[in-house]
């Protein structure tokens, strides 16, 4: 029997242990928000199943584009070739993800389509830090330079467990291109006063994207309208695009300066782009026509219906 919902409460409970042990319990229906280590415990209940949708959220790594050798587009690229990012995806957000291309989200109409993430070449990733001036290797199996080993510091909050789990193993990626990695956790506020003073080699983080698809506070090189972009990355095209944007009348004649914006970053690499969360979700199976997209966890909730038969829904 079809039952439309009269009435559907929202409950606020800040912490995501108590979130997801309510959910088990029975005394919630819906968690819009499962962290990926709980999925086989939802896989595993009899009563509930998982939603999912592209999510608008991506996390990457910012270089400090003004340090060297951080300052070279080509040692950048090395990096993001030398990272197993759907090692990442398999392995920490477990398979609940896609390998990250851009800033601009696949889930929104302005990603260009035909723009692809570069792939794991380690072996590429040598060649380039070669080319680069990092030829030599100490006895550790680290490249040197100028009697200066390749040591890189990536910071991270340390509240957030799937970040130190990523970090994890991309130290032990990088160490097999010849690149230190030293993880640095600390709590977010430390990340971010660190990160917009310059003081970084890399810092891993996620950003929102704005549902207006403008990534000028991320990437131009004015303080004012960059204001998150930490890693003092430059670029007079990008500026001159991002600056333009405002003057088109339609979104739609913004699409080829975004497409630009996109292949610029994309061949630079400012950012490795690790991954985009997929937005993942947990609700009772007894519940119908329930959905979720990038924008709402709760989309076209009045379409929504309980099952009250004596079957619960597979």
């Amino acid at each position: 029997r079809q039952a439309h919902l009269d009435r559907v409460e929202f409950e606020v409970i800040p912490d995501a242990a108590t979130r997801f042990e309510r959910l088990l319990a029975g005394t919630v229906d819906y968690l819009p928000d499962v962290q990926p280590s709980d999925l086989p415990r939802v896989e595993a209940s009899p009563d509930l199943r998982l939603v999912a949708a592209d999510g608008l959220q991506f996390e990457f790594i910012g270089w400090n584009t003004a340090r060297a050798p951080l300052d070279q587009p080509s040692v950048r690229r090395a990096l993001t070739l030398g990272i197993d990012r759907q090692e990442l995806v398999d392995v920490v957000w477990r398979g609940q993800a896609r390998v990250g291309v851009s800033a601009i989200l696949r889930a929104t109409w302005a990603h260009d389509p035909t723009l692809h993430p570069w792939p794991y070449d380690p072996d590429r990733a040598r060649e380039l830090l070669a080319a680069a001036g990092w030829k030599d290797m100490d006895a550790e199996g680290y490249r040197i330079s100028g009697g200066r080993r390749l040591r890189l510091e990536v910071l991270t909050n340390s509240s957030n467990r799937l970040r130190t789990e990523a970090l994890v193993l991309i130290q032990e990626q990088l160490r097999r291109v010849g690149v230190e990695v030293a993880i640095a956790q600390m709590e977010v506020h430390a990340v971010i006063e660190r990160a917009s003073r310059g003081d970084f080699d890399g810092f891993l983080l996620g950003w929102g994207i704005p549902t207006s698809l403008d990534v000028t506070p991320f990437f131009h090189s004015d303080p004012e309208r960059g204001g998150y972009n930490w890693g003092r990355y430059r670029s007079e095209e990008v500026d001159r695009l991002l600056d333009g944007l405002r003057s088109f009348a339609t979104a739609e004649e913004t699409l080829p300066s975004h497409r630009r914006v996109e292949a610029i970053l994309h061949e630079e690499q400012p950012y490795t782009f690790l991954v985009e969360p997929k937005r993942i979700g947990a609700i009772r199976k007894r519940f119908r026509g329930v959905r979720a997209s990038a924008l709402s966890p709760v989309d076209r909730l009045e379409e929504w219906w309980y099952d009250a038969g004596p079957e619960v829904a597979r």
